[in-house]
């Protein structure tokens, strides 16, 4: 019975052991304690065997039958005391290591849950960041698109003038117009010079300014001095 209790204790510490999820050092301690009291109930087993051992060299075979009924109950009565507080040692271990599995389970559960809401979040933060950058780059590709589109400029000529009037882009002439108001062929966006050229009553007038184009329609005044 007691190479019995050793070995249930055995694989009891064997599945401490295995659960890591708990403190090992005192897991070590307890089973060292666990193992201390079954070391002092074996003990105290022995010398009460040696006791009863010594009792009974004293009983002769022609005893009284009471005697030895006596005897007989006196064994079966310590046997059953060491029984007795081996299972009561090993139902309260027991219990501490339900508790301890029952609290580890629980950890376990928390730190899912943690882990769940974590990667969930994460998720959550990855699709906004993919939202947020497919509309950025829905943005700057209608950016693109639109800055590929060319500026369209409707002239106002604010100056009488006589004749026709020179229109020069970047230095290049592109065309000449006798009207007030015209409009100019498309052009790149961006800034650009643009240059006017005139006479009135003899004088020359001219017009010359940067201009920063942009795509689709656009006025621009031009005051000749």
């Amino acid at each position: 019975m007691f190479a019995i209790a050793f070995l249930f204790y055995a694989l009891m510490g064997a599945l401490l052991i295995a659960e890591k999820t708990g403190d090992i050092s005192s897991r070590y301690f307890r089973a060292l304690g666990t193992i201390l009291a079954i070391r002092d109930l074996s003990t105290k087993l022995q010398f009460s065997l040696l006791d009863l051992a010594l009792e009974a060299q004293q009983l002769l075979p022609e005893s009284d039958t009471a005697l030895k009924t006596a005897f007989r109950k006196k064994v079966f009565a310590i046997a059953e005391a060491f029984c007795t507080d081996l299972g009561k040692l090993t139902r309260e271990e027991l219990q501490t290591w339900q508790d301890e599995y029952t609290t580890s389970i629980s950890e376990l559960d928390t730190l899912a849950q943690q882990g769940k809401t974590s990667v969930e979040q994460s998720l959550t933060d990855a699709i906004t960041e993919l939202k947020t950058a497919r509309e950025q780059a829905k943005q700057e590709a209608a950016a693109e698109e639109a800055a590929k589109k060319p500026a369209l400029v409707k002239v106002t000529v604010k100056t009488a003038f006589d004749g026709e009037i020179r229109v020069t882009i970047e230095n290049v002439e592109t065309a000449k117009f006798s009207q007030m108001s015209f409009a100019l062929n498309p052009l790149p966006t961006g800034a650009t010079k643009i240059e006017a050229f005139a006479e009135k009553d003899g004088k020359s007038l001219s017009y010359s300014n940067w201009v920063e184009l942009k795509p689709g329609i656009q006025a621009l005044d031009i005051d000749l001095t």
